[in-house]
C-alpha cells in the first residue's frame, strides 16, 4: 500500500487559492451590499421627510386661528368689510370655559379698530364681524384667549394677516343676518322722524349690543322701542 504524503504541495496550493478567491468574492459582495443598504436607507429617509409634515414652532396658535377679510360694498366712510375668524378649540379647553377673541386693525401704521368679542355658545369654531375700513392695506391681528381675572390671559390662538382693501364700486346694503353692525355700516338708521331724532347708535361693552339714544321735541315726552315684540 502506498500512502499519499501528507500536505501535498499541489493540493494545498489549490485549496488556498480557492479559499482566497471565495474570501475576496465574499468581501466584494459584502461591500456592495453595505453600499446598497446605505443607499436604500437614505432613499427611504428622504421620502419620509418629504411626506411627513414638519411641526410648526408657533405654540401660541394651538387653535389654528385664521383670518379672512372680504369687501362687501362701499359707504360714505369707506369700504364695508366682513372679517371672518376661524379656529379649532382644542380638547383640553372644556366647553364651559369662557373664551374671548380680541385684537385690532391697523391701517397706515395707525390702529383704526380695536375689538373684543366674548364667544357665544354658537361661536365655537367661527366668528364674523363687520368693519368699515379705508381703501388701503389693513393688518388684522387677533388673539383667542381664556381671560383670567388676576393673571395674564391664556393664549390658545394668535395670528395676524395683511389684506388689501379696495373700493368695490357698489353701495353696501345691510344684511339683517349680520346683526346691528351691518345696519350701522349701511347708514340706514333714520336720524330724524318728526319731533324725534335718533342719534347714531354706539357700541355697548357687550357683543352685538348697541346703545341707542334719542333727542325729542315737544309734545313728545317718551320714546319706547319694540324689539321682537317686547
Amino acid at each position: 500500500m502506498v500512502r499519499q504524503p501528507a500536505g501535498n504541495g499541489f493540493v494545498n496550493a489549490g485549496a488556498r487559492a480557492a479559499a482566497l478567491r471565495i474570501t475576496a468574492t465574499g468581501r466584494a459582495l459584502s461591500s456592495r451590499m453595505r453600499k446598497s443598504l446605505i443607499l436604500l436607507i437614505l432613499c427611504v429617509a428622504s421620502n419620509l421627510l418629504a411626506q411627513t409634515p414638519q411641526p410648526t414652532d408657533d405654540k401660541n396658535n394651538r387653535a389654528n386661528l385664521t383670518i379672512v377679510l372680504e369687501a362687501l360694498g362701499d359707504n360714505s366712510d369707506g369700504v364695508v368689510c366682513r372679517t371672518t375668524f376661524r379656529y379649532t378649540i382644542t380638547s383640553d379647553v372644556p366647553p364651559e370655559i369662557p373664551l374671548v377673541l380680541q385684537g385690532s386693525i391697523i391701517q397706515s401704521g395707525i390702529v383704526v379698530k380695536r375689538f373684543r368679542y366674548p364667544l357665544l355658545p354658537g361661536q365655537r369654531d367661527t366668528l364674523t364681524a363687520i368693519h368699515t375700513l379705508q381703501p388701503v392695506d389693513a393688518i388684522v391681528e387677533a388673539r383667542l384667549m381664556i381671560p383670567l381675572e388676576e393673571e395674564a390671559p391664556v393664549i390658545v390662538g394668535k395670528t395676524e394677516k395683511t389684506f388689501p382693501v379696495v373700493k368695490t364700486g357698489k353701495p353696501y346694503i345691510a344684511n339683517e343676518a349680520e346683526g346691528a353692525e351691518s345696519i350701522v355700516a349701511e347708514g340706514s338708521v333714520p336720524e330724524t322722524t318728526g319731533a324725534v331724532k335718533i342719534l347714531t347708535p354706539r357700541r355697548d361693552i357687550a357683543p352685538q349690543l348697541f346703545v341707542v339714544e334719542v333727542d325729542v321735541r315737544p309734545p313728545v315726552k317718551k320714546v319706547e322701542f319694540w324689539v321682537e315684540g317686547k
